[in-house]
């Protein structure tokens, strides 16, 4: 999603309020290449946004990339939009009803793309659990 609907120039983003939560340390199995696997562990971290924005700026065009790492919560983002940014969007959707899901053996997650809300400062976008949502538009 990132390569194909994210051009330009990265935007910095000021976070107003974040919940964030402490992630803990987690036991996996890493794939080795004599095919046994290899126990290891996966550092926690504290202070982890569960939702996250990243804007792009390509001439006329603007692409906002929002993140949702809680499992069981949607998270509403207001946007405040850069000055000139008015109109119509497309949302592209990367979610699925079970935040587990995966591609790894048949293809169950996929992006949709419907018609997005009007862009404007001010406005609000739901990011379902587990998923990400890229809001595109123009000047």
């Amino acid at each position: 999603m990132r390569n194909t609907l994210c051009q330009g120039d990265l935007l910095k983003v000021e976070p107003l309020a974040v919940k964030r939560v402490d992630v803990q340390d987690k036991k996996i199995i890493k794939t080795t290449n004599d095919g046994k696997g290899r126990e290891s562990t996966v550092k926690g971290r504290k202070g982890v946004a569960l939702t996250t924005c990243h804007a792009f700026s390509d001439g006329d065009n603007l692409s906002i990339l929002l993140l949702n790492r809680s499992f069981t919560e949607p998270r509403t983002v207001t946007l405040d939009l850069p000055p000139g940014f008015a109109g119509s969007s497309r949302l592209f959707v990367l979610t699925h009803a079970d935040p587990k899901a995966n591609n790894r053996h048949s293809e169950n997650v996929k992006i949709e793309e419907s018609a997005g809300p009007a862009m404007k400062s001010g406005m609000q976008v739901i990011v379902p659990p587990a998923s990400v949502v890229v809001l595109a538009g123009s000047k």
